[in-house]
């Protein structure tokens, strides 16, 4: 198995990415690029492995914990994306990939992730797990993208991002490595696949494209911005202004903020509400509604 190749980016570096991550490190592509916003918590050090409590109580960026594990063991060429995908950004994040691999887990983020691969004509390999029901699907080109299974779906947004087993996640992850390996080497057709993440058993389903598709069949740009709201969560409220920002600036204005990850992190506590901000212009809302997140960001934007 040779992967030297390749160059792959993972978008998701959560339970499931983490395992994705872990065996696709040990199959030796070229370079990985790992893309995620959030920082480790307490309760990812203990339902994620690769995480440590030492990377929660320095709140470290996912991507960042995990380059940090690996690069001094591995030949792969691993590079830390540490911000939250979004319109803004996806193209320059996929650009001159091989595949792309989606382990995000809500559908707005996928969509978008979904139409620049289509659109530039770059594989996309999409995993998930909710419970013990695992998804595995690539969009090749020549079948359905993600938005032809998503308009005639439920279009029901799996914001609540549970959260997956470590145990879980691997069975998904390991069998998406290998799909992902055996597309890149063989062109091996990859089925819409759920997978029971307990037994690890599978059911294919063979899709078509939808010909009414405005992604992959009427190239019709959908505005999926949302507002600049990534997701609503059991870990808060993600908002991302998909740019850099200045925290000195923002840090004049909340004297109480305590700077973190060698500056690139703004921290405000206030009671049971706290906001992370990070430099590449993410926030993170623990404790607060989207009305006080909104009334917030107004607030940091005026």
């Amino acid at each position: 198995m040779d992967l030297n190749r390749f160059n792959i980016v993972v978008i998701g570096a959560g339970a499931l990415g983490g395992a994705v991550l872990s065996k696709l490190i040990q199959a030796g592509p070229a370079s990985i690029k790992i893309v995620d916003g959030d920082v480790v918590t307490a309760k990812n050090s203990v339902n994620q492995p690769l995480f440590t409590k030492k990377d929660a109580d320095g709140f470290v960026n996912k991507a960042d914990a995990i380059v940090s594990k690996f690069s001094s063991t591995s030949s792969v060429r691993l590079v830390s994306e540490p911000f939250y995908v979004g319109e803004e950004r996806i193209d320059s994040v996929i650009e001159g990939v091989d595949i792309v691999i989606d382990t995000t887990d809500n559908n707005e983020t996928r969509l978008v992730i979904n139409d620049a691969c289509v659109r530039k004509r770059i594989p996309l390999a999409i995993a998930s797990v909710r419970a013990n029901n695992g998804l595995l699907y690539i969009v090749d080109g020549n079948n359905a993208c993600f938005n032809c299974i998503y308009r005639n779906g439920k279009k029901v947004d799996s914001s609540g991002c549970a959260s997956v087993t470590a145990q879980r996640a691997q069975t998904v992850g390991v069998k998406a490595v290998d799909a992902v390996v055996n597309f890149l080497m063989y062109r091996t057709e990859c089925p819409f696949t759920n997978v029971n993440a307990d037994t690890g058993s599978t059911l294919e389903t063979y899709i078509k494209k939808d010909s009414n598709c405005e992604t992959c069949q009427k190239h019709i740009h959908l505005d999926r911005a949302g507002g600049g709201f990534i997701q609503i969560c059991g870990e808060g409220i993600k908002f991302s202004l998909q740019k850099k920002i200045d925290l000195k600036r923002i840090a004049v204005a909340f004297p109480s903020a305590v700077y973190m990850q060698d500056g690139r992190l703004l921290r405000m506590d206030s009671g049971s509400r706290s906001v992370l901000i990070s430099d590449e212009g993410d926030f993170l809302f623990s404790g607060y509604d989207i009305e006080g997140a909104k009334t917030f960001i107004s607030s940091v934007l005026s």
